[in-house]
């Protein structure tokens, strides 16, 4: 993980290239207040994941700097947060009567992905 890289992939989608952004910032959510400018700066509505259940893991991991500028937060769901977020993305759409376009692609954030080849899909 990269901060500079999540901070250059939220400013590349944040400003209406998308119509929503999941983010699980690991241990930068408890340290970052760099991501948090970038998703306070940003348009884009964003949903914060942690697999785990933050405020039962160690003191200092109860608290994430990313929380007061997330649309939306899902804490301790494991894996199936990341669905509940694009159920949420999805829900959001709805109401607000978006289309919402799912744009895939792989970045050196995601264990499958080539360094550098966000055009993958996957």
């Amino acid at each position: 993980n990269h901060e500079g890289r999540i901070i250059d992939l939220l400013q590349a989608f944040g400003f209406g290239q998308a119509e929503g952004i999941i983010l699980n910032a690991a241990g930068y959510s408890h340290t970052s207040v760099s991501i948090r400018d970038a998703i306070a700066a940003i348009e884009t509505p964003v949903v914060e994941v942690h697999i785990s259940d933050i405020r039962k893991r160690e003191p200092f991991r109860h608290t994430s700097m990313l929380t007061d500028v997330c649309a939306h937060t899902i804490i301790g769901h494991g894996l199936d947060g990341y669905r509940q977020a694009v159920d949420w993305l999805i829900s959001k759409c709805l109401h607000e009567k978006k289309v919402l376009h799912i744009i895939p692609f792989v970045t050196p954030l995601h264990p499958y992905g080539a360094e550098g080849n966000e055009s993958a899909l996957y």
